[in-house]
């Protein structure tokens, strides 16, 4: 999850440029501050990223388990025909039948594990993109009030002077802005299918 708000800040670096020459226009002359901002603990610290963090471990624990109960349930099948096979217990077309279902059961399995999977990325995209949809305006707003031209993350900096990092005063804001978030994401529609010629 730590990882995750590095694109935030990238994409705040870029939001805080774009913004530049309207802050330098608010800023008093001769103003060239620089406000540092670090993402990660935006994403781990705040609220939302507190309740992002905690729905998505639940969704999270809730994959794995199901990825055991699926595993057990096929190495039971699994080592049932190995046994029949073993023993001759099973006239050959019942066994390749068999076989040929557990095939059919894996597959689908695969294929379930991995819709939850992607559907708990989404997710994740999801919480990231509401927490940043939130916290660009304030990042914005204390850039302003600061008369800062420069926004930086922390991670793009060497060392950070305690003065210039804002990171608290973003965390406070976001908290009453934005105290939690959903992590479930919207459906996808599906793709429409191509016209006819």
């Amino acid at each position: 999850m730590k990882t995750m708000f590095k694109a935030a800040a990238i994409a705040a670096l870029a939001l805080g440029s774009s913004t530049a020459a309207l802050a330098q226009a608010a800023a008093p002359a001769g103003a060239n501050a620089i406000i540092v901002v670090d993402m990660d603990r935006v994403g781990a610290d705040s609220a939302a990223g507190k309740s992002g963090q905690q729905q998505l471990k639940t969704q999270l624990d809730s994959l794995q388990a199901r990825g055991k109960s699926l595993a057990d349930s096929l190495r039971g099948e699994e080592q049932t025909l190995l046994k029949a096979q073993q023993g001759n217990t099973m006239a050959p077309e019942a066994f390749q039948a068999k076989v040929k279902d557990l095939q059919t059961k894996q597959n689908t399995a695969r294929t379930e594990l991995g819709n939850r999977e992607q559907g708990l990325q989404r997710n994740q995209g999801y919480v990231r993109q509401q927490i940043f949809n939130a916290v660009g305006p304030i990042i914005n707003a204390v850039m302003r009030e600061r008369g800062a031209s420069l926004v930086i993350a922390r991670d793009a900096a060497l060392a950070v002077s305690p003065t210039l990092d804002v990171t608290a005063e973003v965390i406070r804001r976001l908290d009453a802005a934005l105290p939690r978030v959903n992590a479930t994401a919207p459906a996808v529609a599906p793709a429409a299918a191509p016209a006819k010629k």
